[in-house]
């Protein structure tokens, strides 16, 4: 699965997303996939009902599944390096499917006293 395929199952998957992707085209000409995971989290933590979340968390264990290294680097660098302990994402962790946890527990393990992940020494 490559980028834009990823990003279109995003899309069928989760259609709450439509508008945010249409937007990000009206704004950037085309989809720029780091910039929209950007506007993916926003949503993720701003969204009143846990389906559509569960839906996306699904939609990105189907695409980590996939074992393309270019979509797994897009969710871990643009998706949960996004997420702020500090704005109620916690609560986002229970829905993450069991790969999207193995990344996330990967990148918390790494972060220093000061909260700065360390680089990684695998």
């Amino acid at each position: 699965m490559n980028l834009d395929q990823f990003i279109a199952s995003l899309i069928v998957a989760v259609p709450e997303l439509a508008s945010a992707v249409r937007q990000h085209v009206v704004d950037c000409d085309v989809v720029l996939p780091h910039v929209f995971m950007g506007d993916v989290t926003r949503w993720a933590t701003a969204a009143p009902e846990d389906a559509p979340r569960t839906r996306l968390f699904a939609a990105f264990e189907q695409a980590l599944d996939s074992g393309s290294d270019d979509v797994a680097e897009l969710l871990n660098v643009s998706f949960l390096e996004n997420l702020d302990l500090a704005d109620g994402t916690p609560r986002l962790f229970a829905a993450f499917g069991p790969r999207l946890a193995a990344e996330w527990a990967r990148r918390v393990s790494a972060l220093d006293a000061d909260g700065v992940l360390a680089p990684r020494q695998d």
